[in-house]
């Protein structure tokens, strides 16, 4: 099996319980940091929430997802949002199940078949299983049911640049084989869907769970940047 497909033991990270919210500090270190020394505010402290709801709110947009950690006040346990840093494991990274796997798994294969004009014994399917159960990492919870759908209509709507990744980057391409050993995988397919639509959190996925993050950057940079988006020539 390929180096960079085993896959590493999870490192599991946590946030001490007794951390403040993340509103308090927002208000503390940019709201007002020299509050307590002359007695003033610049913002109110409800301001300090405002903003660091914008704050989590741009985080989010670049896949930056919040999580739930449990802080303790008192005898009581209360729920605080915090940024989930890519490459830390949370509930959003759980492994899906499966039988989504499997299904996206057959989304990836039937339009990878479709525009190479190989067959499945042509490749590592225990392999490409393994890429999409780590690309699945990074669809949230709520959308993974719908997501095998959202797939089909990213790969359909990108059939040209595929083509054309295929084309370029695959064995009988212009690089030397093996360079781009990612291509000749139909979960290839579904790892370009993620580098485009979740970028950050799939590279700290990729980082923690394989052994090498070079064939994901060279697959981030053949899809992102060595094909045209109207899949000229």
């Amino acid at each position: 099996m390929p180096p960079w497909t085993t896959i590493r033991h999870l490192r599991t990270r946590s946030w001490s319980a007794s951390c403040p919210s993340f509103d308090t500090v927002f208000t503390r270190a940019i709201v007002s940091p020299d509050s307590e020394a002359d007695g003033s505010a610049h913002l109110h402290a409800r301001d300090g929430a405002v903003l660091s709801r914008l704050l989590l709110t741009h985080l989010a947009h670049h896949s930056l997802n919040l999580v739930k950690a449990s802080a303790r006040t008192g005898d009581r346990h209360t729920d605080v949002g915090r940024p989930s840093v890519p490459g830390t494991k949370s509930e959003e990274e759980s492994e899906a199940p499966a039988e989504l796997v499997e299904r996206v798994l057959t989304v990836c294969e039937q339009h990878y078949a479709a525009v190479t004009g190989t067959s499945p014994k042509q490749w590592d399917q225990e392999t490409s299983r393994e890429i999409v159960d780590i690309a699945l990492r990074t669809v949230q919870l709520a959308d993974r049911e719908a997501y095998p759908q959202a797939l089909e209509d990213y790969l359909v709507a990108n059939r040209a640049r595929l083509e054309q990744l295929w084309h370029v980057y695959g064995p009988a391409g212009v690089f030397p084989p093996g360079v781009y050993h990612l291509v000749e995988l139909p979960g290839s397919f579904m790892l370009c869907e993620r580098l485009k639509a979740a970028p950050m959190w799939l590279e700290g996925i990729w980082a923690r769970e394989c052994d090498s993050e070079t064939p994901l950057e060279r697959l981030r940079e053949a899809w992102l940047y060595g094909t045209d988006k109207d899949g000229g020539r």
